[in-house]
């Protein structure tokens, strides 16, 4: 899932399933931009996820509408996420998402064109499905998953074991 043969990321153009990991920012320069106040004065964040053959996409989320947040992290980490608090800061939105990095997850994605910028045609995501494949880092699923958010799968790898695309 690396990127080493630094070939050139290609953002997801069609509606389909993808096999997609949540990367987490690598500097603080980048959580900076992912985390910030959106316009309307809310806490926001800017979502990166890549999955096979460098295909990746971007998601913003708000705390303005905080269940498909709340819906994401709690697929991505197989435990209940209460829907976050509008009011809650951009250091409290960091650290709610902060277990989902590194979690992979089967997601059914309806992908529409939403225009142009800088001459580059720019897409809206919407989830309409998200199963958990594996967690490379994060919470482990729990015992019991009635108390998770998520539909188990026999086949999902042990919680923190290492998965390869």
């Amino acid at each position: 899932m690396s990127n080493q043969n630094n070939t050139e990321l290609v953002n997801i153009t069609q509606t389909g399933v993808y096999r997609l990991r949540l990367v987490r920012p690598k500097s603080d320069e980048q959580w900076n931009k992912r985390f910030y106040i959106n316009k309307n004065n809310y806490a926001a964040c800017r979502l990166f996820f890549m999955g096979e053959n460098n295909l990746c996409l971007t998601k913003n989320y708000s705390a303005q509408y905080g269940k498909g947040l709340a819906i994401l992290v709690g697929r991505m980490t197989g435990k209940f996420s209460p829907e976050v608090s509008p009011q809650i800061s951009v250091e409290q939105l960091k650290k709610y998402v902060e277990p989902a990095f590194g979690a992979i997850a089967e997601f059914d994605v309806e992908v529409t064109q939403d225009g142009e910028y800088n001459g580059r045609l720019q897409y809206k995501y919407i989830f309409k499905t998200i199963k958990p494949t594996g967690i490379i880092t994060g919470q482990p699923r729990p015992a019991n998953p009635e108390d998770a958010n998520y539909s188990p799968d026999d086949n999902n790898p042990a919680a923190g074991e290492a998965i390869d695309f």
